[in-house]
C-alpha cells in the first residue's frame, strides 16, 4: 500500500513537473497610469488577458512569463523633482536570468523593480510564488522520505 501510494503521488508530481503550457497564458495586463484599477489587488480581474492575443510586432516569440513593474518617473516641475509611480503588469516573451524573481534598474529621469513569474495570472502581487518545479520537487522528495521510512 506503501508503495502505490509513493507511485501514486510521484506520478502526479512528473506530470506537474514536466507538463509544459502549449497555449493560453494569461496574465494580468494593465498601466496604472491608466487605469488606478490596476493598483488595487480586489479589481484585478477584470485585466486578465490572454497574452498570446497580444503579439509583439510581426514577431514569432511566444508569451512565456507574466511580469509586474513598479516604475517611479521622476521629472522636474517648476524647479522642484517630483515623482509619479506607477503598476504595469503584463505579458513576457523573452526569458532571462531574472525569471522567476525580481531586479531593480535606474537611470536618468526614474527607477523601476521588474518581477517575472511563469503562470496563469501570477503577476498579481511582488511576491514571487515557487515554480511548478521546485513545488514537484518537494512533494517527490516527501514521497521518497515517506517511502524510505
Amino acid at each position: 500500500m506503501k508503495t502505490l501510494l509513493g507511485l501514486i503521488c510521484f506520478s502526479i508530481a512528473s506530470v506537474v513537473l514536466f507538463s509544459t503550457q502549449v497555449d493560453g497564458l494569461q496574465c494580468y495586463t494593465c498601466n496604472s497610469q491608466n487605469d488606478s484599477r490596476c493598483d488595487s489587488l480586489r479589481e484585478l480581474g477584470v485585466f486578465i488577458k490572454d497574452c498570446t492575443e497580444e503579439p509583439i510586432g510581426n514577431s514569432t516569440l511566444s508569451p512565456i512569463m507574466c511580469r509586474k513593474i513598479l516604475q517611479t518617473v521622476e521629472y522636474s516641475n517648476m524647479g522642484t523633482m517630483e515623482t509619479n509611480t506607477r503598476v504595469i503588469r503584463g505579458c513576457g516573451w523573452v526569458d532571462s536570468n531574472y525569471t522567476g524573481r525580481c531586479y531593480t534598474r535606474s537611470g536618468y529621469g526614474g527607477r523601476q523593480v521588474v518581477c517575472s513569474c511563469k503562470g496563469d495570472n501570477c503577476n498579481s502581487s511582488h511576491v514571487s510564488l515557487p515554480t511548478k518545479s521546485v513545488v514537484a520537487s518537494l512533494v517527490i522528495f516527501l514521497v521518497m522520505f515517506y517511502i524510505v521510512s
